[in-house]
């Protein structure tokens, strides 16, 4: 179970950092998220493996778009600073 939680974890981080980077709202619920990709028959009953995935992906996903939220912001602030000084 725990290399599911990091394929889900990375698969969110991934997305949730190239939303905010593009300034797109914050909507982790995709197809990826959907589709809880990844899931083979030997990995037990698919409803806990869809339910685990997508935990893990929202969480990557908040902690991407969360984290470069606050530093798109902290470094925008500081760039408009300076420029306001010369």
């Amino acid at each position: 179970m725990q290399s599911k939680r990091v394929a889900s974890d990375r698969d969110g981080l991934r997305v949730g950092q190239s939303d905010a980077e593009r300034g797109r709202r914050f909507k982790f619920k995709n197809d990826d998220w959907e589709d809880s990709r990844g899931y083979q028959r030997w990995m037990g009953d698919k409803g806990r493996f869809k339910h685990e995935y997508r935990e893990g992906y929202e969480r990557g996903y908040r902690q991407a778009y969360n984290s470069y939220g606050y530093r798109r912001d902290r470094d925008d602030y500081r760039y408009h600073d300076r420029d306001d000084w010369r």
